[in-house]
């Protein structure tokens, strides 16, 4: 039966449904990011705009926003953590405090839960640079810098970008992943791979024991910037291809992590992994960390790395592979203890 004309469909009601108690309980997480990754940035503009006007006032404004547009990245990396924190705060807040059981068990489905924490996190994002625009575009016409509006709206937008790229990263790894601290470590790793591909190119063209050449260097730097935190952000008009390629990864993501979120059984929530299959991730995981630390100090002792460039990651892969099976077998021997943690039977 449809429902009479002025009457909302029972989707819409569901959507605001949910709209409206993913307010109620994670207010207080989308004002505080907000507040906390605009309010650095506004606040130093205000406070040395407000102080005696002189020539001073002025290179200090303009040195605030060519530290935002400038290669160094350590100023955004704070926006970064924090659009990543507010993807850990959301998985906290309801499944620690046990919110998420109540949710699934009502009319609403996942999609539209999950799409909804999305949608808000990404409105904080972008209303938190936002407020940052509007900021320093304010300073800019008052020390009569217009010059520079161009350089301050492409880095608000690839740091938009990059913000929402970092809290998707949060998202979607915790559709299939049931503890937060894990979620927090796999989100870290994750931003870390330009950085890890970048290091393999480096080992692959001999850069690790002959310098590199300033073209091979060139890509190393320009594999690098792929990640939400890099050790330098682009310049100039590239800025906006390397938005386009985050809001690319962003979609995909989301899309994943939507698959993962819809398919994973309810039972399974308060599991460390709600895949199978992650565990032999975390296992790989480990073995990678413990194979570069024993191949680190067996190359300490011995030297090896200086004979041949392959003899180091010959080495730590041949220890990963080893030491995935024994990472393995420890795991599901603790699963089957008094501790039960772990998967707990072969699979």
């Amino acid at each position: 039966m449809k429902p009479l004309s002025g009457t909302p469909s029972p989707s819409s009601v569901r959507v605001r449904a949910i709209r409206y108690r993913e307010r109620r309980a994670n207010r207080a997480l989308y004002i505080g990011a907000m507040i906390l990754m605009g309010l650095p940035w506004i606040w130093e503009l205000i406070t040395t705009a407000l102080s005696p006007w002189n020539s001073y006032t002025v290179m200090y404004l303009k040195d605030i926003i060519l530290m935002f547009t400038g290669r160094q990245p350590n100023p955004l990396y704070y926006d970064m953590i924090v659009a990543g924190l507010l993807g850990i705060g959301l998985v906290w807040n309801d499944r620690g405090r046990g919110f998420l059981d109540h949710v699934l068990e009502g009319p609403v489905t996942r999609r539209q839960i999950f799409l909804t924490k999305v949608l808000f996190g990404i409105c904080t994002i972008v209303a938190a640079f936002l407020g940052i625009l509007i900021a320093m575009g304010i300073a800019l016409i008052s020390i009569h810098k217009l010059g520079l509006i161009d350089a301050v709206l492409e880095r608000s937008i690839l740091a938009t970008a990059a913000g929402v790229l970092v809290f998707m990263v949060v998202m979607s790894l915790t559709s299939a992943i049931g503890s937060v601290v894990f979620t927090a470590i796999a989100a870290g790793l994750v931003s870390m791979v330009p950085q890890l591909t970048a290091a393999l190119y480096v080992l692959a063209v001999g850069g690790w024991i002959h310098p590199i050449t300033s073209s091979q260097d060139n890509i190393y730097a320009l594999i690098q910037q792929f990640s939400p935190l890099p050790p330098n952000y682009p310049l100039g008009p590239s800025q906006l291809i390397f938005t386009a390629i985050f809001a690319v990864l962003s979609l995909l993501l989301g899309s994943l992590g939507l698959r993962w979120w819809s398919r994973v059984a309810q039972e399974r929530f308060h599991e460390p992994f709600l895949f199978p299959w992650l565990w032999n991730l975390f296992y790989a995981a480990l073995a990678i960390v413990s194979g570069v630390i024993f191949d680190g100090v067996a190359n300490a002792s011995l030297r090896y790395s200086q004979v041949s460039v392959w003899i180091f990651p010959a080495v730590w892969a041949g220890l990963a592979f080893i030491l995935w099976f024994v990472w393995r077998r420890i795991v599901l021997w603790v699963g089957k203890t008094a501790l039960r943690w772990g998967p707990g039977a072969e699979f």
